[in-house]
């Protein structure tokens, strides 16, 4: 089922970049529970967890948007394979954030925005010009000065990073392509399914109960990845690809605000030379691509398809 939104074309991109910005938010949000149980927990119990804890705030939002009739698919295929590449995106990251310095860790895992663009230009056919590489090179200029890796990334362990920016390119692409056709409730419900089937079957092998913090934990993570993933999926109805894949870099920027407001951990001017390049190059892309959508808001007004 297709979801149609109204909004007006020179409008569209801002929804889909404020709606990412907020996806972006949460996940950072998910993660950061993660990295807390990543040490204590097998990985697959941690998958498990933040999907099964995510599936109640899902079925609320199909409560609230139109029922089960959302969740008609024809493409149940294509929703396995999201499911799988969300599967290997989380198990690798949080593999190669038990071994790797998390700098060299997160400055591989900020390539992904770079391969979601190549691949949405070879697989959903959109027209990446230049600017667009131009705004996501000067954004991964901007993580490395903040990140400043040690350069040593010869470890085993880089590729569970390399892997995991690969496939998490891989969902987005499979996800932008689903908005075609599916509702973003059954887009959630069946990668999540699939992720929680995966991880549920991994705990057969190996479990540790959770104490009652570290449930809380669990809880809030799945809650946290569930909101995360529905606002970057309703964000693909509203703007392609390339138009968000440099928002993925403002990760940092809420890493760095969370670091200020819960462990008063000050940036330094690295830090903030770096952050501000990446939001610069956000501004300066966003600009481009609603000057670029403004001359067809005559040809597409009214209520549009994504």
């Amino acid at each position: 089922m297709q979801q149609q939104t109204s909004t007006r074309p020179q409008t569209r991109v801002l929804v889909g970049v404020g709606l990412y910005l907020i996806g972006v938010l949460f996940q950072t949000l998910m993660e950061a529970a993660a990295k807390w149980l990543t040490t204590s927990y097998p990985v697959g119990q941690l998958v498990f967890g933040r999907a099964l804890f995510a599936l109640p705030l899902i079925f609320v939002f199909i409560a609230a948007e139109g029922g089960m009739r959302t969740l008609a698919t024809k493409r149940p295929g294509m929703h396995v394979l999201s499911g799988l590449a969300m599967v290997s995106t989380i198990s690798m990251t949080f593999a190669a954030l038990r071994v790797l310095p998390l700098a060299d860790a997160m400055a591989i895992f900020f390539a992904a925005p770079l391969f979601m663009t190549a691949l949405a230009g070879l697989i959903l056919r959109e027209r990446i010009r230049r600017w667009n590489w131009v705004a996501l090179l000067s954004g991964f200029l901007g993580v490395l000065a903040v990140l400043r890796p040690s350069g040593d990334i010869n470890h085993p362990a880089s590729l569970f990073a390399v892997g995991a920016a690969v496939t998490y390119a891989l969902v987005v692409i499979a996800t932008r392509s689903l908005t075609r056709t599916d509702s973003s409730n059954a887009i959630l419900l069946y990668r999540t399914v699939v992720v929680a089937a995966i991880g549920g079957a991994t705990c057969l092998f190996s479990w540790k109960t959770p104490t009652g913090l570290d449930l809380a934990l669990l809880v809030f993570m799945g809650v946290a990845g569930a909101a995360g993933n529905y606002f970057m999926v309703r964000a693909l109805f509203f703007a392609q690809v390339k138009s968000l894949a440099l928002f993925d870099y403002t990760a940092l920027v809420w890493a760095l605000i969370l670091g200020l407001l819960l462990w008063r951990q000050f940036p330094t001017p690295w830090v903030c030379a770096g952050a501000t390049v990446i939001v610069a190059a956000g501004i300066i892309a966003t600009r481009q691509e609603r000057a670029e959508e403004r001359p067809m808001g005559q040809a597409r007004e009214g209520g549009v398809h994504s």
